[in-house]
């Protein structure tokens, strides 16, 4: 019986949808498309906010369209639109106006977007039975796709490289390998059906990107500066203090971290661990100011935290070690300037020894961190490398995307100073 209700409820929700997209296609014919604006939705990562912000700075038209917000990190204010608030009160009807809303914010897509900027989940169609349309649908009314991936999106279990990485995606996200069959089909159907795609460090069984961007985030550094004042402890007597931000905790390996700093405090030198979790993007500022080390992730890759910190001036540790999703990056893009040091669930402890017995490294290490955020997690990176796409997608012969940040060619790595830092390949060298 529950198979039976089950398909009952599966019949008409994809009746249902055809019908929602019959009516969009019907009333878009009468609507005159204005297509000036860049719209980013609908999941809501803070990084939307950041890209649309660097596009405005530049003289574009652009926003934010959102589906709701991460209440515990982010505020309503951070995002210009929701989808509810495109629907009038008179047609707020119960147990209709989910749909209603998705119409709504197709219909304002319909009006104003010149490029849309979504993941591999789509847009207000993604979590429907018509996913499979919903490119098709911008493609009729000459809107661009631009996709970039965030994790959840696109990560196919079965096919990542590195199997410690599989598995603490297993312990913090169990429902992706499940979903991987649902997460592959739309993989593939935007890869072959976007305009553009971004995949960044995401590079796992990924059959496409069109330029080579070793990270997609971004930050407005006007709120962030990094620290002028410097710890010249070496952790006998003057405490270092570490921080690190264990929202995933299998993710972002934080037992190993926790044992490794026992370890070093019963053998005498001075820490201070604080650990940020669940507390608002204001305060996290004011920590990684009082700050030297930022300790993010161990496992593999670097997130937001990372750039965050590096912004702030802090000397920061990540996995950068798999060569898989590494080489790539330095070899045809601008990841030999990263000055992010490289460690393991196995070296930690001996990189944060190093680290604190030598505060001369750290100095120099902190100083290349705020000069590589600027350089490439800053506006003006993002409005550089988005005005090319839409170069690109304007058939602008000039730009060569896919090299757009190779190092022996890229006008913009060239036009600022080279990130120099004391590590080779993000290691540090030790005697």
């Amino acid at each position: 019986m529950k198979s039976l209700i089950k398909l009952l409820i599966n019949s008409v929700n994809i009746l249902i949808s055809y019908i929602i997209l019959a009516v969009v296609i019907l009333i878009s014919i009468f609507i005159l498309p204005n297509r000036k604006t860049l719209i980013w939705g609908c999941i809501p990562l803070i990084n939307n906010k950041y890209w649309s912000d660097a596009l405005k700075k530049n003289g574009y038209q652009s926003l934010t369209l959102m589906r709701t917000y991460y209440s515990k990190i982010n505020k309503r204010s951070d995002f210009d639109l929701y989808f509810s608030d495109l629907l009038p009160d008179w047609l707020k009807i119960p147990g209709l106006e989910n749909w209603l809303q998705r119409i709504a914010a197709l219909l304002y897509v319909r009006r104003n977007a010149s490029t849309l900027h979504i993941t591999y989940q789509g847009f207000a169609l993604g979590d429907t039975p018509l996913w499979f349309l919903e490119a098709q649908l911008y493609q009729l009314w000459g809107i661009q796709t631009c996709v970039m991936p965030y994790g959840a999106d696109a990560y196919l279990s079965s096919l990542i490289q590195d199997p410690s990485l599989r598995h603490v995606l297993q312990i913090d996200y169990p429902q992706l390998a499940r979903s991987e069959s649902k997460i592959a089909a739309r993989v593939q159907y935007w890869n072959q059906m976007a305009d553009v795609v971004l995949s960044s460090v995401m590079i796992d069984g990924m059959g496409r990107w069109d330029c080579l961007v070793r990270s997609s985030l971004c930050l407005d550094l006007e709120q962030w500066s990094a620290k002028t004042q410097l710890n010249e402890s070496d952790g006998t007597i003057v405490p270092i203090r570490i921080i690190h931000t264990p929202n995933h905790r299998g993710f972002k390996g934080t037992e190993f971290l926790l044992s490794a700093i026992s370890e070093l405090k019963s053998e005498g030198l001075k820490i201070d661990l604080v650990l940020l979790e669940g507390i608002p993007n204001d305060e996290v500022r004011i920590q990684m100011q009082q700050a030297d080390i930022l300790v993010e992730q161990l496992i593999t890759g670097y997130g937001m935290s990372a750039v965050e910190g590096m912004a702030s001036g802090l000397v920061v540790i990540s996995n950068l070690e798999n060569l898989f999703y590494t080489e790539v990056f330095r070899r045809y893009s601008y990841f030999s300037e990263c000055p992010i040091v490289s460690s393991s669930p196995e070296k930690i402890k001996e990189t944060i020894r190093i680290l604190i017995k030598n505060p001369e490294i750290r100095k120099n290490l902190s100083r290349a961190s705020a000069l590589y955020a600027k350089k490439y997690h800053s506006y003006n990176f993002f409005s550089y490398l988005f005005t090319n796409i839409y170069r690109h997608l304007n058939h602008d012969s000039s730009v060569d995307l896919i090299n757009l940040f190779h190092p022996l060619k890229s006008e913009y790595s060239k036009s600022q100073p080279y990130v120099t830092h004391p590590l080779i390949n993000n290691q540090l060298l030790t005697k």
